[in-house]
């Protein structure tokens, strides 16, 4: 097994309400040429209405913890793409998207 799966990150009990909605809420978020999107605010109230969730601190908490994991994941996935540009040699100039002309 590779030695990062010996380094992952501990999960407090505390937070798996918040891995849990973010796990769920990530197959809402938009996809378009650049790769995945922020989750939408709206898709976050959703799920609020559609588990009771009332408290307007707990709403504030919910929403600032996925936030942060969606600022995590989008970062991730912006600085893979700009890696495996990188390492293929395949820099995307927008060409293909506008009839072989450069943007």
């Amino acid at each position: 097994m590779p030695a990062e799966y010996f380094e992952r990150p501990v999960l407090f009990d505390d937070l798996r309400d918040t891995i849990e909605m973010f796990f769920d809420l990530t197959g809402s978020r938009p996809i378009n040429f650049g790769g995945p999107g922020a989750i939408p605010v709206s898709e976050i109230h959703a799920y609020f209405e559609m588990f009771g969730i009332t408290d307007h601190l707990e709403k504030q908490l919910f929403l600032r913890r996925i936030r942060l994991l969606d600022e995590t994941f989008l970062r991730y996935h912006q600085d893979k793409r700009q890696q495996d540009n990188g390492s293929s040699g395949n820099k995307n100039t927008g060409a293909a998207v506008n009839g072989g002309k450069k943007a």
